[in-house]
C-alpha cells in the first residue's frame, strides 16, 4: 500500500490544489488518466466521517482511507479457509504464513504460538461475523478488537484466525483465547509465522 498525504492536510488545501494533489496521487498509484469523477470520489473519502471508507476505481485500484491517511491497495482476493490436522507443518502462501500444529513440548502462549485445548477439527480462516475472543482485558468481538487496534479494514480479512467447533482459539498477532488455554501437557500447539 502506498501512502499519500495526511487527510487533515488535504482537507486544509484550497480546492484546486487539493484536486492536483489527488490527481498526482492517483497517477502514481495506477490510475493513468484520473477523471474529474475519480478526483471527486477521493475527495469524498477525504471529507468522509468514516475512518475506513474505500472506493474502487478503474484498472483494479482501490483507494482507501485508513484513519488519517489515504492509501492505494492492490485488490487481493480473500484467502481460503484451511483445515489443520494434528502433525501438520504447512506452507500457506495464500496467507503468507507457515503453520505447525504439533504436540507441545512446553506450554507457551504468545501472539504467534497457541497452546490450547482443541475440540474437533481446527481451521485457519478469516474473521467471521460474531467471532469473539477473551483476552486478559476481557471479552470482545474480533470486529471491535480490530477497530480498537486501528487495523485497517482492508487488512482484517487477511489476519489468520484459528477456530474449532467451539469458537475462536486465537488470532495471529493478537493472542490466544484465554478460555481455551491448555494448563497441562499433553496438549497441542499451533505456531504461525510469516513466510520468509
Amino acid at each position: 500500500a502506498l501512502v499519500s498525504g495526511a487527510v487533515e492536510e488535504l482537507r486544509g488545501l484550497p480546492s484546486a490544489l487539493r484536486s492536483r494533489k489527488i490527481s498526482r496521487f492517483l497517477k502514481e498509484n495506477g490510475v493513468l488518466e484520473p477523471e474529474r469523477s475519480h478526483i471527486r470520489a477521493v475527495e469524498g473519502l477525504v471529507f468522509s466521517e468514516k475512518p475506513s471508507a474505500k472506493i474502487n476505481l478503474p484498472s483494479g485500484v482501490t483507494i482507501a482511507r485508513e484513519y488519517d491517511r489515504l492509501v492505494a491497495l492492490e485488490n487481493r482476493s480473500m484467502p481460503e479457509e484451511v483445515t489443520l490436522l494434528p502433525g501438520d507443518v504447512l506452507q500457506l502462501p495464500q496467507w503468507g504464513m507457515a503453520v505447525s500444529y504439533v504436540p507441545a513440548e512446553e506450554i507457551i502462549n504468545t501472539k504467534e504460538i497457541f497452546t490450547v485445548n482443541v475440540s474437533g477439527p481446527v481451521v485457519l480462516r478469516s474473521r467471521q461475523t460474531g467471532d469473539g475472543i477473551r483476552l486478559n482485558a476481557g471479552t470482545c468481538t474480533l470486529k471491535k478488537l480490530f477497530i480498537d487496534r486501528k487495523i485497517p479494514a482492508h487488512q482484517r480479512p487477511h489476519i489468520p484466525v484459528l477456530a474449532d467447533g467451539q469458537g475462536v482459539l486465537g488470532v495471529w498477532g493478537i493472542g490466544a483465547n484465554v478460555d481455551r488455554l491448555a494448563t497441562k501437557l499433553p496438549a497441542l500447539q499451533i505456531r504461525l509465522e510469516p513466510l520468509k
